[in-house]
C-alpha cells in the first residue's frame, strides 16, 4: 500500500474534482475502443504499462492492429518507468527537432468582471493568486485566516467585482500556493513577504486590504515592511487574546491532523471544522462554549473548508500559534495605517473589537452587515478617507 500522505495527496485531487470527478472518467472509459482511436491521424502513443490494473484492455487495442502513426511505450511496473518511457520519447522525437515551444497564453482575461485564478512566480516557487482586472481605483487585496484560502475571501470581495480591481492569495502552503515556507518557520512577517512579493511580480504598488483574522495581521506586517503599499486596512474579526487565552488556545486548538493508515485524521479534520462554527474555542462543547450565531454547516462548505485544513495539514499548527502569539495590542497601538476593525454580531470574535479598541483608540470599529452585498456601503467611506 502506498503510504497515507500518498494516499491523501491522491484524495486531495478527488476532492478538488467533486462530485463531478466522475464526468472525467465516463469519456476516458467509452474511448478505450479500437474503432475510436483508430480515427487518430496524428503522431500518438499508446503506453503499456505493467502494472496498470486493466492491462487486458490495452492489450486488446494492441492485438486489434493500431494504425501506423501509433507507437506502443512499454514500461515496467513501478511510476518512474512509466514517466521514464514517455520521457524519453519526447527526448528522442521532439528534443532534436529544435521547434521552440510557442509563448504561454495570458492565464486570465483581462478586464473581465469575475475572479480568475492565476500563479505568481516568487523566490522558491508560485504563489496562486485570484484576479479581477475589472474596475477602477485602487486595488483590493484579500488576506485569509491560518487554516484557510483565499476560497474563504470569495463573499467579502464578491460586492466589488467589476467595481474596483481585486486581488487575493493563498498563503505559501496553503490552498495551491507551493509550500514556500517549512512549517516551523511560518510567521505573520513571512507571510507577509510574500504577498509583497505577489504584489510587486504583478506590477502592484498600493492597495486596500481586507483580512479575515490573520490576514489583517499580515497586512499590518506588509504596512511595517513597505509602508506605500498598504493605504487603509480593514480587518474582518480581530485576533487578540488575554495572556490566559492564548495559552489555553496553543495547547487544545490546533491537535494533530497527520494522515493515518487508517484515515482516521479525516474525521478529526471534519469535526474540528464543523465544531469551529458551533463553539468559541470549538473544543469548549459545552453551553458555555456555544456560539449565539446560526452556523453554517452545510457539507459542501464544511467540505471546502476541511480541504483548506487539509492542504496546509499540521502546517496549521504554526500558522494558527503565529496568530494567536502575534503582538495584536502593541502592534495596533503603533500602526500608521488607518484601520477599520468589523465583525458580525454574535459572532465568538465579537467582543474582540472592544478589546482591540481599548489597545488602540485610533482604530475604528463597526458591526458587519448581514448581507455582504452592503458591504461598500460599510467600507467605501473609509476606503476614501
Amino acid at each position: 500500500m502506498p503510504s497515507p500522505e500518498k494516499i491523501q495527496a491522491k484524495l486531495l485531487d478527488y476532492l478538488r474534482a467533486g462530485a463531478s470527478y466522475a464526468d472525467a472518467y465516463r469519456p476516458a472509459f467509452y474511448t478505450a475502443k479500437h474503432h475510436l482511436i483508430s480515427r487518430v491521424t496524428v503522431p500518438a502513443t499508446l503506453t503499456r504499462w505493467e502494472a496498470k490494473p486493466d492491462l487486458t484492455e490495452v492489450d486488446d487495442l494492441i492485438a486489434a492492429g493500431l494504425p501506423d502513426n501509433f507507437t506502443v511505450l512499454h514500461a515496467g511496473p513501478t511510476m518512474d518507468e512509466r514517466l521514464a518511457a514517455s520521457e524519453q520519447y519526447l527526448i528522442d522525437h521532439y528534443l532534436p527537432t529544435a521547434t521552440p515551444a510557442p509563448p504561454h497564453p495570458d492565464q486570465i482575461e483581462d478586464g473581465a468582471p469575475r475572479l480568475q485564478k492565476m500563479f505568481i512566480d516568487v523566490d522558491g516557487g508560485q504563489v496562486m493568486v485570484r484576479v479581477c482586472t475589472a474596475g477602477t481605483g485602487r486595488p483590493i487585496l484579500g488576506l485569509h485566516d491560518p487554516a484557510g484560502s483565499s476560497n474563504r475571501l470569495v463573499g467579502l470581495l464578491a460586492p466589488y467585482l467589476g467595481k474596483r480591481p481585486i486581488i487575493t492569495l493563498d498563503n505559501p502552503g496553503s490552498g495551491e500556493s507551493d509550500p514556500l515556507i517549512s512549517a516551523q518557520d511560518i510567521t505573520t512577517e513571512e507571510y507577509a513577504r510574500y504577498a509583497i512579493a505577489a504584489l510587486d511580480a504583478l506590477g502592484v504598488d498600493e492597495v486596500d486590504v481586507i483580512g479575515r483574522y490573520s490576514g489583517g495581521q499580515v497586512a499590518m506586517e506588509m504596512a511595517a515592511a513597505k509602508p506605500e503599499l498598504v493605504k487603509h486596512i480593514v480587518q474582518a474579526g480581530v485576533q487578540i487574546f488575554t495572556d490566559e487565552e492564548r495559552g489555553d488556545l496553543l495547547s487544545h486548538y490546533t491537535p494533530s491532523i497527520a494522515p493515518t493508515w487508517d484515515g482516521g485524521h479525516l474525521v478529526t479534520a471534519w469535526a474540528i471544522v464543523r465544531d469551529m462554527g458551533l463553539y468559541w474555542p470549538w473544543y469548549n462543547q459545552t453551553k458555555d462554549g456555544v456560539i449565539h450565531r446560526d452556523a453554517n454547516l452545510d457539507p459542501e462548505f464544511l467540505d471546502s473548508r476541511v480541504q483548506d485544513l487539509l492542504k496546509i495539514g499540521n502546517g496549521y499548527q504554526n500558522a494558527y500559534a503565529a496568530s494567536f502569539t502575534y503582538p495584536m495590542a502593541d502592534k495596533l497601538a503603533a500602526l500608521d495605517v488607518p484601520c477599520l476593525l468589523i465583525d458580525w454580531p454574535g459572532a465568538a470574535s465579537y467582543d474582540r473589537l472592544e478589546m482591540a479598541k481599548q489597545a488602540a483608540p485610533k482604530c475604528d470599529i463597526a458591526d458587519m452587515p448581514e448581507d455582504l452585498g452592503d458591504i461598500p456601503t460599510l467600507l467605501d467611506p473609509f476606503f476614501e478617507s
